[in-house]
């Protein structure tokens, strides 16, 4: 049986009515979920962004010595940042920099290796560019460019 205001009635005592939800309440549950759906994206996505640059900033781009091509392990490094013109640059640089040295080496100074756009202050990518001995490395940190230049020729 159902009352006038639209919600059925228990006639035996006793019974509790089920709990209903009104439009109101469904509204606020929902927006509160979404908030908490949005708050767990954004945490798992900072989460995995912040490991992927650890990750990215740990590792040379190199196994050769650009001076005397020899083998390295990555104890001696000698680090880089190269900026570009826009985020987007950085990110297609860093899914491979050794593949991109060579262009990195050739680029203007001041401009973007990729456009040839003006470089935008903000837009960086450090790299590590390993080294056999104490001596290679003050010579790359001279003049990492050519160091850039010899790894994009080897690769």
């Amino acid at each position: 049986m159902v009352v006038p205001g639209g919600s059925p009635s228990f006639p035996e005592k006793g019974i509790d009515p089920p709990l209903y939800l009104n439009s109101r309440k469904l509204s606020t549950l929902f927006y509160y979920m979404k908030i908490i759906h949005t708050f767990l994206f954004a945490a798992v996505a900072a989460f995995t962004f912040v490991g992927s640059l650890q990750a990215d900033d740990s590792a040379a781009i190199n196994d050769v010595c650009p001076i005397k091509g020899k083998d390295v392990d990555g104890s001696k490094a000698v680090e880089y940042t190269a900026t570009f013109c826009c985020d987007k640059c950085v990110t297609k640089f860093k899914k491979d920099p050794a593949k991109y040295a060579d262009k990195l080496a050739a680029a203007e100074e001041g401009k973007c290796a990729f456009s040839g756009k003006d470089n935008d202050p903000e837009a960086t990518a450090t790299v590590k560019i390993a080294v056999c001995c104490g001596g290679c490395e003050k010579k790359v940190t001279k003049d990492p460019v050519a160091a850039l230049k010899t790894l994009g020729e080897d690769s």
